[in-house]
């Protein structure tokens, strides 16, 4: 794979962790929280998010966008969670 080819990107969630926040969200992402930590919201798709993946593991979706434009789009293959907090 080279830097010419777009691929299906895996982003590394950004997690908000405020005082109000609870434990609910703990449940769809185990292994990635800080169990001592109330976590809020979880922003699954975010211009700091780090691609985890492939040859641009470790840049900034931004960093994607910003080379490929609006031809990085469909490399975004979401997924979710079939569970709800």
């Amino acid at each position: 794979m080279t830097k010419n080819e777009l691929y299906p990107l895996i982003l590394g969630p950004t997690v908000k962790n405020y005082v109000w926040g609870g434990s609910k969200f703990k449940n769809i992402l185990k292994s990635e929280l800080d169990p001592d930590l109330p976590v809020a919201e979880i922003w699954v798709i975010y211009e700091n998010n780090v691609v985890t993946n492939g040859y641009f593991s470790g840049k900034t979706l931004s960093d994607v966008t910003s080379v490929y434009g609006k031809r990085s789009a469909p490399c975004l293959n979401i997924t979710a969670p079939n569970t709800r907090p």
